[in-house]
């Protein structure tokens, strides 16, 4: 049966009022006009409640006690959901697939008409939509009036206007002027299930939004049963929390790409007790029949809360899919924010569940007071799931946490049960756990299918070039799920200045922790701040921090503090724990008050992940390289603030003192050194520059720390200084104007039984006094060692690519493995020096005197002036040069004498 549009539409459908329906169908920007309220000041509102006012059109279908605005409100809401369900259907339909071309949805899916007729049969769609009256049949005239609210949104497709919007949208429509012989929308019955379905859901959706915060006050307002209505509208919340961003549980994010938990969420695998790792969500709901509470821990970034957040959601949407919305054994998610809702000395979990219930009412706009009804507990028989979600987020003391744990323990039955996500810091003790039968889901990093996962969701939302890791090292920082975001965030950024910078990730994966909570989460984590604001006081009192600084900054200093120390005492087989923290605050930063102390060691032990409760309990970092990035930025810290104070000035010498603590190097295997040169790269000119200086001065210092050298520990210092020298400016090094320079630091790491650790390409050591030193494995490429005296020294697997050797003096040196590719040997005397497998591609030995010198294994591709004894070529397997040696040979006693 068409539609046969009246003449009375033009006179109740103003144009502005179509056009504000239109805008409304504009689907690009659904999620956009969900995260704000619909104006109530503009013209065309008025005039729906107008037409409302006046109960001309659809308005006379609704009932008379509606208020005029509120029904004004619902159609313009219905519309909304309408519209979305209208995208879902087309984006399947062949018939109406075309490639989006224009601004304008209506351009989406036209196909065969003229663009311009099509739009005007949709204007005139939604004019049939809300001019014309529902009109009742006869078995429903004697069907009692809708209940103002609650039955339309319990019952969107039976609300009048959506019946009106089918007809319009699903039947042909005639004017006076024009036939629309083929509907905007044919369905058949399943294609049709599927558009109310979705149609519904989109209702649920705008009703938990801004634009639904008038009609959810009004529900409340009218409802004769306001405990269910409340719980109705909560579920409805938390059953869209699948559509909210994964940061911040928010509609849209700002400056990030759409990232709905339903569609991003990677379910992390968790381990219980020694059993194989299981996903975690199962593993919930096993352990939570068996047992009442049910721990989930996890590190920074693993994904505990997203976790909380997407259990709430399928327990809420379960909830609903009950045939009345209302049952005792369907399970009823109670969503507990602990840093909002959990307070010191108030652990009852009646005042947890009114402060969360109060908190949620005030964010979907309900007027309601937390010692109203429905902020209290659910009733006895009512099966409920309690998500007590953060609480490492709130500065409990440890009898505190199990007062809580004995708290819910009261509470708990087999009807009321309940999760608690945390970080392992902020949990009771095991024996306490283990005592009262409380399980320990502990979640894992992503393997690499879980990476995968992730990367193509990420790939297929976030409409940028795809990211895809293959590189190792990379790879096994994925593994951590916020630093996978961080690398893919950042990638294109990365892409355009060549390869992903490791410290770059790690600084923003740290910025985060230092917050306590992702960058990008609209909260921050209360106790981690509170912490941090003290920490940044004190840090300026002491000059070791600029007051321009934020909060977070003087985490991070203190984070990269404890490394540091965690550092050292590993190099003296020992372990760092909650006590060597607390020296550090009380001794060091003169932190004497206990609150603050107490607030601070706390925040920062929460940060990384460590046990508050046990003071010998070692603190770890999650990861070698977490502790070796942060170190390396301790280093680069102390730098930056020494090189801006005088010598001698007592801030430059608290740096010096924490410093000389350890060896920056010395152990290959550690990338602290590694970390501190590529911040060092990511640093502004003038830091690099001052960098330069600290580095030059600290060591020209020969000064020693002690009266004795077994006293000293600045030989620490000047170790490291030396190398970081070389990475500071491009291909530019320390200069070692000092001949013994060099020999007096190699005394003091002799004297205490270390070898030498120097990486200083480029550094300057011509004229060295260097004769039987040991710097095995040193990277001096390119460095000027001209005129130095080496002379037996050990330089076996030294990188000596394009080093200046010139009449440098090697007699009897062992250069056994060593690179020297491009080096210039000319007039250097090399006598009995031991050239075992040395790459001497490309070498420069002009004048060189070559005497005794043992070739065996060596590349001599591209020599320039090799011309040895003809002698020695029976023994050495070199190949003669142009013409033999024009000098005198030395006798062994003449090389001796020599050096």
């Amino acid at each position: 049966m068409d539609l046969t549009l009246l003449p009375a539409v033009a006179t109740i459908s103003a144009p502005e009022v179509i056009g504000h329906l239109t805008s409304l169908l504009d689907l690009a920007n659904y999620g956009l006009k969900l995260a704000k309220s619909l104006s109530s000041g503009d013209s065309a509102h008025k005039k729906l409640v107008e037409m409302f006012e006046k109960n001309e059109g659809i308005a006379q279908a609704y009932p008379r006690t509606l208020s005029p605005r509120l029904g004004a409100r619902h159609i313009e809401l219905v519309l909304l959901a309408f519209g979305q369900a209208f995208k879902r259907a087309w984006a399947g339909w062949d018939r109406y697939a075309q490639p989006l071309r224009a601004e304008k949805w209506y351009d989406c899916f036209i196909t065969g008409h003229d663009e311009a007729a099509r739009q005007r049969q949709i204007t005139i769609a939604l004019s049939a939509a809300l001019s014309m009256p529902e009109l009742t049949t006869a078995a429903e005239s004697s069907t009692p009036a809708l209940d103002p609210m609650s039955d339309f949104l319990g019952s969107p497709i039976g609300t009048p206007f959506y019946r009106r919007l089918w007809d319009a949208f699903t039947q042909p429509i005639k004017t006076i002027d024009a036939d629309f012989l083929e509907p905007l929308i044919s369905l058949n019955g399943v294609q049709r299930h599927r558009f109310e379905r979705d149609f519904c859901q989109a209702v649920e959706e705008a009703l938990a939004s801004q634009t639904g915060q008038e009609l959810r006050a009004a529900m409340m307002g009218i409802a004769k049963d306001k405990v269910t209505e409340f719980r109705r509208l909560l579920l409805r919340d938390m059953a869209n929390w699948g559509r909210r961003h994964v940061f911040g549980n928010v509609a849209h994010h700002q400056g990030l790409p759409a990232m709905p938990l339903e569609e991003m969420y990677v379910e992390p695998l968790a381990v219980f007790k020694k059993e194989t790792a299981a996903p975690v969500r199962s593993l919930v709901h096993r352990l939570i029949r068996e047992h009442k509470i049910v721990v989930v821990t996890a590190d920074f970034g693993h994904g505990k809360s997203l976790t909380a957040r997407h259990l709430t959601r399928d327990w809420a949407k379960d909830f609903l899919a009950s045939s009345d919305g209302i049952s005792l054994d369907r399970v009823l998610p109670v969503f507990v924010k602990c840093a909002e809702d959990l307070k010191s000395g108030q652990l009852e979990l009646t005042d947890l569940v009114a402060k969360a219930h109060k908190r949620a009412a005030d964010q979907l706009g309900i007027p309601i007071r937390s010692k109203d009804n429905a902020c209290k507990l659910p009733e006895a028989e009512q099966a409920t799931i309690y998500l007590l979600d953060g609480l490492d987020e709130v500065l409990l003391s440890p009898n505190e946490v199990e007062s809580l744990f004995d708290k819910l323990r009261e509470e708990a039955t087999d009807k009321h049960r309940m999760v608690v996500f945390s970080r392992p810091a902020a949990i009771p003790k095991r024996e306490y756990l283990k005592k009262h039968d409380i399980p320990t889901i502990e979640l894992q990093p992503f393997a690499d299918p879980q990476i995968d996962a992730w990367l193509t969701r990420w790939n297929r939302l976030s409409m940028r070039p795809p990211v895809t890791i293959t590189n190792g090292d990379l790879r096994s920082l994925a593994r951590t799920p916020i630093l996978l975001f961080m690398i893919a965030h950042s990638w294109d950024e990365h892409r355009a200045h060549g390869p992903l910078n490791r410290a770059a990730i790690y600084e923003q994966f740290f910025r985060q922790i230092a917050k306590g909570k992702a960058e990008q989460d609209s909260d921050e984590h209360k106790l981690i701040r509170e912490a941090s604001d003290e920490l940044k006081d004190r840090l300026v009192v002491l000059r070791l921090l600029d007051s321009a600084s934020e909060p977070v900054d003087a985490m991070l200093w203190l984070l990269a503090r404890v490394a540091w120390r965690g550092h050292c005492l590993e190099q003296q087989d020992r372990r760092l724990n909650s006590y060597e923290v607390q020296k550090i605050l009380r001794d060091e930063l003169k932190l004497d008050n206990p609150n603050i102390e107490r607030t601070v060691r706390i925040g920062l032990l929460v940060a990384i992940q460590a046990d508050v409760h046990d003071e010998e309990h070692e603190i770890l970092f999650g990861h070698k390289s977490f502790r070796e990035y942060l170190v390396g930025r301790f280093w680069l810290n102390m730098i930056i603030s020494s090189s801006e104070v005088p010598p001698r000035d007592g801030m430059r010498l608290t740096c010096e003192k924490l410093l000389m603590d350890g060896r920056l190097l010395g152990d290959r295997e550690d990338k602290s050194f590694d970390f501190l040169v590529e911040l060092l790269g990511q640093s502004s000119e003038d830091k690099r520059v001052a960098a330069f200086r600290w580095a030059q001065a600290s060591f020209d210092s020969e000064d020693l720390e002690g009266r004795t050298l077994s006293e000293d520990r600045w030989y620490r210092v000047r170790e490291a200084a030396l190398s970081i020298g070389s990475h500071c400016l491009a291909r530019t090094g320390l200069t070692i104007s000092k001949p013994l320079a060099l020999r007096s630091l190699l005394a003091s790491l002799f004297f205490h039984r270390y070898l030498a650790d120097i990486r200083a390409p480029f550094v300057n050591l011509s004229g060295a006094e260097l004769w039987r030193a040991s710097i095995v494995d040193a990277d001096l490429k390119e460095a000027n060692l001209s005129g130095a005296r080496l002379n037996f020294a050990n330089l076996s697997g030294a990188n000596l690519s394009g080093t200046n050797l010139s009449r440098a003096k090697l007699i009897a040196a062992q250069c056994v493995g060593a690179d020297l590719s491009g080096a210039d040997l000319s007039g250097a005397v090399l006598s009995g020096a031991q050239f075992i497998g040395v790459n001497l591609r490309g070498a420069q030995f002009t004048g060189a005197q070559l005497v005794g010198i043992n070739l065996e294994g060596t590349d001599m591709t591209g020599v320039i002036g090799f011309c040895p004894p003809m002698s020695d070529l029976a023994t050495s397997g070199a190949e003669p040069g142009a013409s033999p040696s024009s000098g005198d040979q030395s006798s062994t006693i003449d090389m001796l004498d020599d050096a």
